[in-house]
């Protein structure tokens, strides 16, 4: 009996030992590899109150593509929509600028279509397609509130950026919406939804492209869409 608590007092002391020594042997799991995809042909046209509806001004950064608003609904989801591109005149600007912005925003959006905030009323789909009205930024269940501010190339380095680059800028407060044009660089950060999971990246506006199919709106901006590149974290 005596040899028997011997034992079983020998194996408690040694069993927590030779598991600890198990545990250590295993291989630890590395954190994940963090990478920076580049898309350099990425795009977005500009919407102008409607007529444009049925070309790509919403664009998902992850992935680095875009859709119409109908499109949307139909091949993608609010949710993975990070910025939209607008053509026109937004609050007090005297001038049509491209806009980019966030699909959500802190601000109240009255969403009256001939009244309402601008850029956001404008962003509805063309009544043509089998959407309608539903397309309409107002009836998306999702919007992405992303933020972003310009930077200048001197503190962004955007053609040698890397994820270090990234790591060192920030977003110093909260904007959802910028005037552009070509030669911009906007750092942008991504919602912390399960989608994103918080992603930080640059855009460049490389230049502007007429519409093809309407060079009879050479020049104006309704029909004109901005070619980009996006450096994303991965």
């Amino acid at each position: 009996m005596r040899r028997k608590i011997l034992l079983f007092i020998a194996v408690a002391l040694i069993l927590p030992f030779a598991l600890e020594a198990q545990n250590s042997a295993k291989p630890k799991k590395a954190p994940p590899k963090r990478e920076m995809i580049v898309y350099e042909h990425a795009y977005i046209w500009g919407h102008y109150t409607r007529n444009n509806s049925l070309k790509g001004s919403a664009i998902d950064l992850k992935s680095g593509k875009t859709y119409c608003l109908a499109s949307v609904l139909g091949e993608a989801n609010p949710a993975h929509i990070d910025m939209l591109c607008y053509w026109g005149m937004v609050g007090k600007a005297k001038n049509n600028n491209f806009y980019l912005f966030a699909p959500g925003n802190k601000q109240v959006i009255d969403w009256s279509p001939t009244s309402g905030t601008i850029p956001y009323c404008a962003m509805v789909a063309n009544a043509r397609n089998e959407f309608g009205s539903k397309a309409s930024l107002r009836y998306w269940k999702v919007r992405n509130a992303t933020r972003m501010q310009l930077k200048s190339n001197k503190k962004a380095h955007f053609d040698t950026a890397t994820l270090e680059t990234l790591d060192s800028l920030s977003i110093t407060a909260d904007f959802y919406i910028l005037p552009v044009k070509v030669g911009d660089i906007i750092l942008f950060e991504t919602v912390s939804n399960a989608y994103q999971v918080k992603k930080k990246g640059l855009m460049k506006i490389v230049s502007v492209e007429d519409d093809p199919d309407r060079l009879d709106q050479k020049g104006k901006g309704w029909n004109q869409k901005l070619n980009v590149i996006i450096k994303i974290e991965k």
